[in-house]
């Protein structure tokens, strides 16, 4: 299945013991705010953060971080966490998250057509595709784009890119050649 396939199809799982919601626009940005290792890869997660990325990917924008602050400042919250953590597994959770959010993140691959100049306003990744989005589509409400399911944004943010003229989709022309090479290997 291509990344439009993924997009529209997403299920999101429930991780050590929570229903998880399609990661969003909205849970990229605040686990970035947070230095969250689940974004940066660049060291295994204390399990304090992995009970904190839950906490957000289980949560929409409406809710805000206040939902997270409540739950790290209660004891009987804290009490529930470490109960999770006994009976989910504390490595098998972090994997479990690190594998949902990175394969949320889909986004068909394109074929550079010339400069497109890029982003230059320094902005985060998900605060540009969000906006951009709700410049060009007068159809999206600006907080449905944060709760959308990353993989369905990213596609909705290529699609203007190639309408634009600054890519040009590849993945279909791709799944054509590795069907092409495949027929030849067989015969």
């Amino acid at each position: 299945m291509g990344a439009f396939g993924q997009a529209l199809f997403a299920t999101p799982p429930v991780i050590g013991g929570v229903q998880l919601l399609p990661f969003s626009a909205f849970h990229a940005q605040a686990l970035m705010e947070l230095d969250s290792p689940f974004l940066s890869g660049e060291r295994d997660p204390t399990w304090g953060e992995t009970a904190s990325a839950l906490i957000i990917c289980s949560s929409c924008r409406a809710d805000g971080l206040g939902r997270l602050a409540n739950a790290m400042r209660s004891p009987a919250a804290r009490a529930v966490w470490n109960v999770k953590r006994i009976i989910h597994g504390e490595e098998d959770t972090g994997n479990a998250l690190a594998y949902h959010i990175r394969e949320s993140m889909v986004c068909p691959v394109l074929w550079e057509k010339g400069n497109s100049g890029g982003k230059s306003s320094g902005a985060d990744w998900p605060f540009y595709v969000v906006s951009t989005i709700a410049r060009e589509f007068n159809g999206f409400d600006y907080e449905t784009l944060w709760d959308m399911p990353i993989g369905e944004l990213l596609c909705h943010k290529v699609i203007l890119s190639e309408a634009s003229g600054s890519v040009e989709i590849a993945e279909r022309d791709l799944r054509f050649r590795e069907k092409r090479e495949r027929r030849k290997e067989n015969n």
